[in-house]
Protein backbone atom coordinates (compact mmCIF):
# COMPACT_ATOMS: atom_id res chain seq x y z
CA UNK A 1 0.00 0.00 0.00
CA UNK A 2 1.67 3.77 -1.23
CA UNK A 3 0.88 6.38 1.32
CA UNK A 4 1.19 9.98 0.11
CA UNK A 5 2.93 12.33 2.46
CA UNK A 6 2.44 16.46 1.76
CA UNK A 7 5.09 18.69 2.53
CA UNK A 8 5.87 22.44 2.47
CA UNK A 9 8.61 24.07 0.97
CA UNK A 10 9.81 27.33 0.19
CA UNK A 11 10.76 28.48 -3.31
CA UNK A 12 14.30 28.32 -2.51
CA UNK A 13 14.51 25.17 -1.13
CA UNK A 14 12.00 23.96 -4.17
CA UNK A 15 14.81 25.36 -6.50
CA UNK A 16 17.94 23.77 -4.22
CA UNK A 17 16.00 20.35 -4.25
CA UNK A 18 15.12 20.96 -7.93
CA UNK A 19 19.01 21.39 -8.99
CA UNK A 20 20.02 18.80 -6.89
CA UNK A 21 17.83 16.93 -8.67
CA UNK A 22 19.40 17.99 -11.92
CA UNK A 23 22.61 17.20 -11.16
CA UNK A 24 21.60 13.22 -9.90
CA UNK A 25 20.12 12.95 -13.62
CA UNK A 26 16.78 11.54 -11.37
CA UNK A 27 13.48 13.02 -13.60
CA UNK A 28 11.29 11.86 -10.86
CA UNK A 29 10.59 14.51 -7.48
CA UNK A 30 9.35 11.53 -5.30
CA UNK A 31 11.76 9.36 -5.92
CA UNK A 32 14.32 11.62 -5.61
CA UNK A 33 13.39 12.88 -2.51
CA UNK A 34 12.51 9.22 -1.34
CA UNK A 35 15.79 8.23 -1.93
CA UNK A 36 17.51 11.05 -0.44
CA UNK A 37 15.64 10.97 3.15
CA UNK A 38 16.20 7.00 3.41
CA UNK A 39 19.76 7.35 2.37
CA UNK A 40 21.99 6.10 4.99
CA UNK A 41 23.65 9.53 4.86
CA UNK A 42 20.53 11.34 5.95
CA UNK A 43 19.53 8.65 7.91
CA UNK A 44 18.72 10.28 11.81
CA UNK A 45 20.58 7.12 13.07
CA UNK A 46 23.80 8.11 11.34
CA UNK A 47 26.48 9.57 14.03
CA UNK A 48 27.31 13.05 13.38
CA UNK A 49 30.97 12.19 13.44
CA UNK A 50 30.40 9.80 10.37
CA UNK A 51 28.61 12.77 8.50
CA UNK A 52 31.47 14.72 8.84
CA UNK A 53 34.27 12.49 8.24
CA UNK A 54 34.75 12.82 5.15
CA UNK A 55 35.15 16.41 5.36
CA UNK A 56 37.76 16.02 8.14
CA UNK A 57 41.13 16.15 6.08
CA UNK A 58 39.61 19.33 4.54
CA UNK A 59 38.28 20.68 7.52
CA UNK A 60 41.72 20.15 9.58
CA UNK A 61 43.68 21.06 6.45
CA UNK A 62 41.50 24.43 6.80
CA UNK A 63 41.95 24.51 10.41
CA UNK A 64 46.04 23.98 10.40
CA UNK A 65 46.26 26.42 7.28
CA UNK A 66 44.02 29.41 9.53
CA UNK A 67 46.45 28.89 12.63
CA UNK A 68 49.69 28.82 10.70
CA UNK A 69 48.62 32.11 9.04
CA UNK A 70 47.57 33.85 12.48
CA UNK A 71 51.53 32.19 14.08
CA UNK A 72 52.86 34.32 10.30
CA UNK A 73 50.62 37.42 10.73
CA UNK A 74 51.56 37.45 14.78
CA UNK A 75 55.12 37.03 14.18
CA UNK A 76 55.11 39.89 11.64
CA UNK A 77 53.66 42.17 13.75
CA UNK A 78 56.28 41.36 16.03
CA UNK A 79 58.81 41.93 14.16
CA UNK A 80 57.06 45.49 12.75
CA UNK A 81 57.05 46.41 16.44
CA UNK A 82 60.50 45.64 17.12
CA UNK A 83 61.36 48.00 13.96
CA UNK A 84 59.28 50.82 15.15
CA UNK A 85 60.74 50.60 18.75
CA UNK A 86 64.11 50.45 16.96
CA UNK A 87 63.43 53.70 15.06
CA UNK A 88 62.09 55.22 17.76
CA UNK A 89 65.16 54.70 19.95
CA UNK A 90 67.69 55.85 16.97
CA UNK A 91 65.39 58.61 16.14
CA UNK A 92 65.61 59.87 19.75
CA UNK A 93 68.88 59.93 20.30
CA UNK A 94 69.77 61.53 17.24
CA UNK A 95 67.12 64.21 17.73
CA UNK A 96 66.02 63.55 13.42
CA UNK A 97 62.25 62.73 14.06
CA UNK A 98 59.96 65.07 16.19
CA UNK A 99 59.27 62.40 19.69
CA UNK A 100 55.15 63.52 18.74
CA UNK A 101 55.78 61.77 15.37
CA UNK A 102 57.13 58.84 16.79
CA UNK A 103 54.54 58.60 19.88
CA UNK A 104 51.86 59.09 16.88
CA UNK A 105 53.53 55.88 14.78
CA UNK A 106 53.62 53.89 17.74
CA UNK A 107 50.02 54.52 18.83
CA UNK A 108 48.39 53.93 15.71
CA UNK A 109 50.48 50.35 15.46
CA UNK A 110 49.18 49.48 19.30
CA UNK A 111 45.74 50.08 17.46
CA UNK A 112 46.42 47.66 14.43
CA UNK A 113 47.51 45.10 17.20
CA UNK A 114 44.03 45.93 18.90
CA UNK A 115 42.18 45.05 15.72
CA UNK A 116 44.62 41.83 15.18
CA UNK A 117 43.46 40.86 18.33
CA UNK A 118 39.91 41.04 18.17
CA UNK A 119 40.78 39.04 14.31
CA UNK A 120 43.61 36.88 15.81
CA UNK A 121 42.97 36.41 19.30
CA UNK A 122 46.12 37.07 20.51
CA UNK A 123 47.71 34.98 22.98
CA UNK A 124 48.00 36.60 26.51
CA UNK A 125 51.77 36.19 26.38
CA UNK A 126 51.87 38.34 22.95
CA UNK A 127 49.64 40.91 25.05
CA UNK A 128 51.85 41.60 27.73
CA UNK A 129 54.42 41.45 25.59
CA UNK A 130 53.44 44.15 22.77
CA UNK A 131 50.23 45.75 24.29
Amino acid sequence: MDVKKTFRLTEDELRQLEEEMRQAGERNFSDFIRKRVLSPKHAAFVNPIERVLPELPTLLADIVRQQYHDMETVHKLERIYLTLYQIQVLSESSNQVAHDHMRRVMECFRELLDIADQELTLSDEFKEKWL
